[in-house]
């Protein structure tokens, strides 16, 4: 049998960059508190949220990485609303409406399983 092919290393955020950076100060560090641990600590939103090849998968013997190409495009369409919304005079339309709604909905489900955490039918 040969090896499956790889494709190229590529950090994959599941927490989209754009909306890690709505957390950045002045300086654009991002402060991450880590459980079980007392402080926070500085970082980056690039150096936060990601995998290595998290959206990945072999298609033909191949791999694929579409779905993150097709992420893009959603969080492309979506920042633009996602900054506009701090402001208290913005009212959105029912496109950016539905963007948002999609995107939340995209980013409840596109984070990794926490371990020790199931979820049941029913409660």
């Amino acid at each position: 049998m040969g090896a499956t092919p790889q494709a190229d290393t590529a950090d994959h955020h599941y927490v989209p960059k754009f909306y890690l950076k709505g957390f950045t100060d002045n300086h654009k560090k991002l402060w991450v508190y880590e459980k079980g641990t007392n402080a926070p600590r500085e970082s980056k939103p690039k150096k936060e949220g990601h995998r290595p090849n998290y959206y990945v998968f072999t298609e033909g013997g191949r791999p694929n990485d579409s779905a993150e190409d097709m992420l893009k495009k959603v969080e492309s369409i979506v920042s633009s609303t996602v900054r506009k919304l701090a402001n208290p005079e913005f009212e959105m339309n029912e496109d950016e409406r539905a963007s948002l709604y999609a995107f939340s909905a995209l980013t409840f489900v596109r984070v990794p399983r926490l371990s020790g955490v199931h979820r049941q039918a029913g409660g």
